[in-house]
């Protein structure tokens, strides 16, 4: 019940260590909070970090498929369930899509899932960071749940759309595993994670979380 929150943010490899210390945690407190029947609905599901931030992580994508499966199941998510793991990587970054590939082939790595870093793993990608304007981006979410879409700075945070009806997949809605893919127009390159713009809009998200984490906390106490 505390009332300040805890936020984790690592780029790069400082990425990587920060999932490598944290995916375990994730995994059993999501355990924990599992509904217990099938097509159930998790517990408001909370960790040691309230959220963890990863900035172009350079780590490969099978780390990441056990927190992936979490969100591939018949049970869902609350409406309220806050974000804990964000993970956004752009497509300028070349060290990432380029270099981290060519160093695990050479390390004899060569399968899809240990070749390609988590942001660069299409299979794995939840949402978008794109520029946008406002109503359009925040036009399909009606509760505010930053799981499904943020609006700050001129950028839009939305989850991926599929299927011939374009909406959301509904295995995914509220899922707080984050992996969130933008463009050099957000984050030029690898090092480009302070660029004014970006930075704004991560200080305006972090501020959403911890209204959105006093406001569930003062319902707690009522």
């Amino acid at each position: 019940d505390r009332v300040d929150q805890f936020i984790a943010i690592g780029h790069s490899f400082g990425a990587r260590l920060l999932f490598s210390a944290t995916n375990q945690s994730l995994i059993t407190d999501a355990a924990r909070a599992h509904p217990g029947v099938t097509g159930g609905v998790y517990q408001l599901l909370t960790s040691s970090a309230d959220a963890t931030i990863l900035l172009n992580p350079a780590f490969e994508a099978a780390r990441f498929t056990p927190v992936d499966t979490i969100g591939r199941f018949e049970e869902s998510f609350l409406p309220e369930q806050p974000p804990l793991l964000v993970s956004i990587s752009t497509t300028g970054d070349w060290a990432t899509r380029m270099l981290f590939p060519l160093g695990q082939w050479i390390g004899m790595d060569r399968t899809r899932l240990t070749s390609t870093t988590l942001g660069n793993y299409e299979l794995f990608q939840t949402h978008e960071l794109q520029l946008s304007e406002k109503s359009s981006c925040l036009a399909a979410v009606s509760n505010g749940a930053l799981t499904e879409a943020f609006f700050a700075e001129g950028l839009c945070l939305s989850r991926k759309r599929g299927g011939t009806t374009g909406t959301p997949t509904a295995h995914r809605r509220y899922n707080p595993f984050m992996v969130v893919r933008t463009d050099p127009d957000v984050i030029a390159d690898h090092n480009d994670i302070w660029n004014p713009r970006f930075a704004a809009w991560l200080g305006g998200f972090v501020t959403a979380l911890e209204k959105a984490h006093r406001s569930r906390l003062q319902v707690k106490q009522k």
